[in-house]
């Protein structure tokens, strides 16, 4: 069994969230792609700036779906 990771930026000013995006990688376990959800949300929210993270409240949230794989 397999993970892909799917991230979401939502802003808690405008109470709205992007369409989720699918990181085009598979991880072999729920800890490396739990791991990597939050190193990628950490990058993501640095990326936007301090400024407009403030201005928007802007956050990442993730999840880590399980493939089957046949």
């Amino acid at each position: 069994m397999k993970f892909m990771l799917i991230l979401t930026l939502c802003s808690s000013l405008y109470n709205s969230c992007m369409t989720p995006i699918k990181i085009d990688k598979l991880y072999q376990s729920h800890f490396n792609c739990a791991l990597d959800g939050y190193k990628v949300g950490g990058e993501t929210i640095k990326n936007f700036g301090e400024q407009r993270v403030n201005d928007e409240m802007l956050y990442v949230s993730f999840v880590c779906k399980k493939i089957e794989q046949t």
